[in-house]
């Protein structure tokens, strides 16, 4: 059996998204990358890394857009390790693409990123041509300064000019090196960091909801991680993890049933839904949403002003004051997929993940369900859902009876997010809390 690392995360420094420290090059850089299943790409700060001696340059180069900004710059092949002392795991040569934001501070206060999703998504172009053209030797991107002056280098060129490639993304090399199995987990708490009051003496870095575990590799057999059967959902595409959403609605009331993606965005999106670890919110199709909101009102008039703050996506997290809120009067969320077998899986949301509390500043609460403007009909199932499970993205169920994976949700063995508001802002028990289930938790050395 191939190993199974345990790896901290915290949600400290990409405004709610979870990083890992990763290792960079010969002298084990220590650096912070966004773990995001919506994407592919591994991804660093050309500052972070450039003047690295152990870089190998290629001719590809990549631009890759997000919802909130963009980047760009070379590929390079570099050593990239993740793990602890007692058990590091090296990998050399791993595509790495050297990034320059273009001042859209896409990674925020992180380092990078690091795509966990599937070839599909990790586009690079070669830029030969060009490079042969303005006698630029030897024929590499890297060191990216050389392309200066060049149009490439300002973004005005057209990369549709040039021959694509996709390039391997971390994880998949990892696994064809045998050094993982081709699965992963999550463990984590919160999906906005929480926020510590202006009078604590501790910072947001000490509170032990804001940080998780990172599973690479086996995490079914870390049987102190769950309690309860697992829930498959079947991905339908290796793009992103792909899956069907059937319907959402809350307790007591009648289903929402989810449209089909329009056949215009079927190329580009694939499904009406994703499971993605680097969206810290719930995004529906407008119409959902809409409908959702009515279902909100109609189980309790007094929500329709709670929730006229969230009504417009505005693109920043809204929060409100923590008392307008009283967390046990609000319904559960269910979301119906497609499960592995064709059957209908039930995933369920607590209003305490649905709600945030202490989000996006301290006393106050921020509704994490929202929509995009002119967002196709898909559905992104993001961290709030993943603070209710045990979350594993499981891609060898890919090689069995022709499946191209599933997304495992079962029940965490421990929960602690579920604790009432007073009990989260006793720091001092939830670290003892937080120690008392060592044994659930196998908290890792700082």
């Amino acid at each position: 059996m191939t190993r199974s690392l345990l790896i901290p995360i915290h949600n400290l420094l990409a405004l709610g998204d979870y990083t890992a420290q990763v290792y960079v090059g010969e002298s084990s850089k220590p650096l912070n990358l966004i773990l995001d299943t919506g994407s592919s790409s591994l991804a660093i700060r050309a500052s972070a890394v450039e003047n690295n001696k152990g870089l190998i340059a290629t001719s590809l180069a990549q631009h890759v857009f997000y919802g909130k900004g963009q980047w760009y710059g070379p590929v390079v092949k570099e050593t990239i390790s993740m793990g602890h002392s007692e058990d590091l795991l090296a990998l050399p040569e791993v595509n790495v693409a050297l990034a320059y934001d273009n001042k859209s501070h896409v990674f925020s206060q992180a380092d990078g990123i690091l795509g966990l999703a599937y070839n599909a998504l990790n586009k690079a172009y070669d830029l030969t041509s060009i490079l042969v053209e303005n006698q630029i030797t030897p024929h590499e991107t890297f060191p990216w300064a050389r392309l200066e002056g060049l149009e490439i280098s300002k973004l005005n060129f057209n990369v549709n000019d040039f021959p694509l490639q996709h390039i391997k993304p971390y994880f998949t090399q990892l696994e064809e090196h045998q050094l993982t199995a081709n699965k992963f987990a999550f463990i984590v708490h919160r999906s906005s960091t929480y926020q510590m009051k202006a009078s604590s003496q501790l910072s947001a870095s000490e509170h032990p909801l804001n940080h998780g575990i990172f599973v690479l590799g086996n995490p079914e057999s870390q049987q102190h991680f769950h309690c309860s059967e697992f829930q498959d959902v079947k991905v339908v595409h290796d793009k992103y993890y792909n899956i069907n959403i059937k319907s959402v609605f809350i307790d007591s009331t009648r289903k929402i049933l989810f449209p089909s993606l329009q056949s215009k965005y079927q190329k580009a999106y694939i499904s009406n839904g994703i499971v993605d670890s680097g969206a810290s919110a719930m995004v529906f199709p407008a119409s959902v949403f809409t409908q959702l909101l009515e279902q909100f009102i109609d189980f309790n008039p007094d929500f329709e002003e709670i929730l006229s703050a969230f009504r417009e996506f505005t693109g920043e997290e809204i929060g409100i004051p923590i008392t307008s809120v009283n967390l046990d009067s609000w319904p559960n969320l269910f979301i119906e997929v497609q499960g592995i077998d064709d059957n209908l899986v039930t995933l369920k949301l607590d209003p305490r993940t649905y709600w945030q509390t202490h989000a996006p500043q301290a006393n106050e609460i921020s509704f994490k369900i929202t929509t995009l403007p002119n967002w196709p009909n898909q559905g992104i199932l993001g961290l709030p859902l993943m603070n209710n499970y045990y979350t594993i993205f499981d891609r060898e169920f890919a090689l069995k009876a022709d499946h191209l994976g599933r997304v495992r949700f079962t029940s965490k063995a421990f929960a602690p997010h579920m604790l009432s508001d007073t009990a989260h802002q006793d720091i001092e028990n939830m670290h003892l809390h937080f120690k008392q289930n060592r044994h659930k938790l196998m908290a890792l050395k700082k």
